[in-house]
Formats: C-alpha cells, sequence, structure tokens
C-alpha cells in the first residue's frame, strides 16, 4: 500500500514510517535445504559449524572432503542470512541461527567452532556435553577458569577434542 500510494502522486508524502508487530513472539527454526537422515549411520561423520567467517571460509569449508561418509549437516552463524549464504555455497543441508539446532542435532556428531575468540570456551563445553566431537579454531579459551571448564567437560565426555592451530 505505501509504495502504491509513493506511486500514485496523488498524495504528498514526505516519508512512510511503517510499524511492525513488536508484541509478536519471534520463532526462529532452522531453514532446511535438503532432507537429512535423522541419525548418522555408525561409519558416518556429520559435521555441524557454529562459526563461519572468513577464516572458515577460506580454509576449513574449502577442506572438508565431499564423501558418502562425510555429511555437512548443518552450519550456525551469527546472521540468517551469513548462515544461508555458507550452507548453500558448501553443501549443507540445513542452516540457523540458533545453537540448539547444531548441537542438539542427531545427525551431528562433529561440530566445528570457528566463532569469535571470547566464545570458544563456551561452545566446546557446550558440544562436549552434548557428546560430540569437537574441532576449535584457536585459540581454545582465554584464561584458567575456562579451561578449567573445558577440562572436566572433555573428561566426562566420550568424544574428541581437536585445536587447529593454523600456523606451522
Amino acid at each position: 500500500k505505501a509504495y502504491d500510494m509513493m506511486m500514485s502522486k496523488f498524495e504528498p508524502f514526505v516519508g512512510i514510517l511503517i510499524e511492525y508487530n513488536t508484541d509478536k513472539e519471534l520463532r526462529s527454526a532452522p531453514v532446511r535445504l535438503k532432507e537429512t537422515a535423522p541419525r548418522l549411520k555408525p561409519h558416518e561423520i556429520g559435521i555441524g559449524f557454529i562459526g563461519a567467517g572468513s577464516y572458515a571460509q577460506s580454509h576449513l569449508l574449502p577442506n572438508i572432503p565431499g564423501s558418502r561418509k562425510v555429511r555437512k549437516v548443518g552450519v550456525m552463524t551469527a546472521t540468517s542470512t551469513g548462515s544461508r549464504s555458507v550452507a548453500e555455497r558448501f553443501g549443507f543441508d540445513l542452516c540457523t541461527g540458533d545453537e540448539k539446532d547444531i548441537l542438539g542435532n542427531e545427525a551431528i556428531n562433529t561440530i566445528f567452532i570457528a566463532t569469535r575468540h571470547d566464545t570458544h570456551a563456551d561452545y566446546v563445553v557446550k558440544a562436549l556435553q552434548a557428546g560430540k566431537h569437537v574441532f576449535v579454531e584457536k585459540p581454545l579459551c582465554l584464561n584458567e577458569t575456562d579451561l578449567t571448564r573445558i577440562t572436566e567437560a572433555y573428561q566426562a565426555a566420550h568424544a574428541n577434542l581437536m585445536v587447529g592451530y593454523n600456523r606451522r
């Protein structure tokens, strides 16, 4: 209606104010780009990415092999448009803005964490507690308190933890 009003030139205007219903509850749901089998076969690796900025897109994602044994299941970034762009570009089954869609996904058994440094520890602990194998870009954490939390989560988990040092 606003566009029609502007184009009709019958009504003078300086600007148009669009108001959105801010009381409405926002529900975010993962966007499925491909159908994924709900569970992994014992020999399969189901990959989820938390964070997929420029480093991940230029160095990590291009080096994940495409095969029947490796499934790129889900990707989460800070913005929904960024998440969808990465998912489409690198062949993920779904994209999301909610970490729970990655951490709680039964088709994901391995999580790559490539977020801002100050978020690494929390995501590592959550992923280990969810029983996922974890690859986290350096640094693993920023202080001894977080290192203790990670150590405890790692010792309680039956999962692998690997830190990516991108220098020789």
